[in-house]
């Protein structure tokens, strides 16, 4: 596996312990040459994951979907779910804003 994807807040959250494990991921992720794709922001869970595993040197790589983007994945959602062989669909795309 080379890269893994993760989806998280762009807050804390409620308690300390998310931000830590988010770092823990991260510098997991990196010691085991696994790249993180994720959603691009410097704050919040997904900074923190993105920071864990930079201070690890490993790749991240954030993404930010602009709307021609989004209509293009949308329309793909099917050749998602029967490519990868789910059987039902659990592939959805949402534009994001990252400030």
């Amino acid at each position: 596996m080379n890269r893994i994807t993760v989806f998280c807040g762009s807050s804390i959250g409620s308690e300390d312990i998310f931000e830590s494990e988010a770092r823990l991921l991260g510098q997991k992720m990196a010691e085991q040459n696994i790249g993180l794709v994720y959603g691009g922001a410097k704050i919040g869970l997904m900074g923190a994951l993105a920071d864990g595993a930079l201070k690890h040197k490993g790749e991240v790589i954030g993404v930010d979907m602009t709307e021609e983007q989004l209509d293009v994945a949308n329309r793909h959602i099917d050749y998602h779910t029967e490519a990868f062989g789910f059987k039902t669909n659990n592939v959805r795309f949402i534009k994001g804003n990252i400030f």
